[in-house]
Order: structure tokens, then C-alpha cells, then sequence
């Protein structure tokens, strides 16, 4: 090390330290808070919740974890769990249906242009919901 490094180190050691404990207080505390809200959750999951489960499961739905916890979750509930899992899903696709049903009649509609872009956006498809953004913004500039 040269010795402006040296003299640079030494003249800020107290500022970093400071630093330093400052970063490692706030990354417990952030720890501490996190073990606390977690377990709220995952402590209904433990005791067989159904409803708890289907809560925790959604929430993992985008995440590697979830095919695994839903087999685990199968195993305890059966098959049954994939209706309330899904269930939203199905309901939403449903409705999808329709509303592209009233499309065809009438290709123009901001509002059911709009209700499409909502019901894909629920369902996690990005593209297609903005797709339906992008078409209810020509007609109606204000979306």
C-alpha cells in the first residue's frame, strides 16, 4: 500500500467504522423484523390451515418453490387444495372468455378492452395485458 492509502485509511478510520456498524446494526434489525413477521404465516402452515396454505402457496406461485410446497400441500389436503390455489385463476379465465367474446361483437369497446387488460394483468400474462392497455389507449387517451 502506498502511503496515501495508508494516511487516507487512518484519517477515516473512525468514519468508517461508524459506517461499518452502522450497516451491520441496520441489516440485524432488519433481520429481527423479518423473523417476526414471517412466522405469522408459515406458523398457520404448520398447524394444516387450508386456508393458510392457499394464502402462503399464491404468494409463491412465480418462485421455484411452489411445485414442490403444493405437492407437500396435496399430500396433506389432497387434491382439493388446487381449487383454491387456482380456483381464482379459473375464474379469471372464465371471465377472459367472455369478455373476448363481447370483443368480437364489438372491437372498439374501450371499456371491455380495458376489463381485458385488468383480467391479464391478474393472471401474470404482461404481454397480453399490454396489448389491451395499448389498444383501450388509442381509443380513450385519458387510460
Amino acid at each position: 500500500m502506498g502511503k496515501k492509502k495508508i494516511s487516507f485509511l487512518y484519517k477515516y478510520k473512525n468514519k468508517i467504522l461508524f459506517v461499518g456498524v452502522f450497516i451491520l446494526y441496520m441489516t440485524l434489525l432488519a433481520n429481527i423484523f423479518a423473523s417476526t413477521e414471517f412466522p405469522l404465516i408459515y406458523d398457520q402452515v404448520l398447524n394444516n390451515n387450508k386456508e393458510a396454505v392457499v394464502v402462503f402457496l399464491n404468494d409463491l406461485r412465480k418462485t421455484v418453490f411452489f411445485k414442490p410446497e403444493l405437492a407437500r400441500a396435496q399430500k396433506l389436503f389432497g387434491y382439493s387444495i388446487r381449487s383454491g390455489v387456482f380456483g381464482d385463476e379459473s375464474k379469471t379465465k372464465k371471465e377472459i372468455t367472455k369478455m373476448e367474446e363481447l370483443l368480437k361483437l364489438n372491437p372498439n369497446s374501450r371499456d371491455v378492452l380495458y376489463k381485458l387488460y385488468l383480467l391479464y394483468y391478474k393472471i401474470g400474462e404482461d404481454s397480453k395485458s399490454r396489448y389491451f392497455l395499448q389498444r383501450a389507449r388509442k381509443i380513450d387517451s385519458t387510460l
